[in-house]
């Protein structure tokens, strides 16, 4: 893939939607999140992730699946201040 180009099976993602809903929620601390950057060899690997979201969700919580995360990456965190 040459960066600038899309693969095959992208859809793009409804932008106006999520300013319009979700980044008000994180800007009053209302919705928790993570901020993670990929590189354009993993781009068709981040969206399938995404595209089975709802079903990983089914057996996993939001936690379990941010806990994972962090412990795939090497991210050290401390409980006490990644959960409400």
């Amino acid at each position: 893939m040459v960066p600038g180009q899309r693969p095959a099976s992208y859809q793009p993602r409804p932008t106006a939607w999520v300013h319009r809903h979700v980044l008000p929620l994180q800007a009053n601390g209302l919705l928790p999140y993570g901020d993670f950057s990929i590189g354009w060899s993993q781009l068709e690997d981040l969206v399938r992730y995404i595209d089975h979201q709802e079903e990983r969700h089914r057996t996993q919580t939001f936690q379990e699946e941010y806990r994972n995360l962090l412990n795939k990456y090497h991210m050290e965190f401390d409980e006490r201040y990644v959960w409400d």
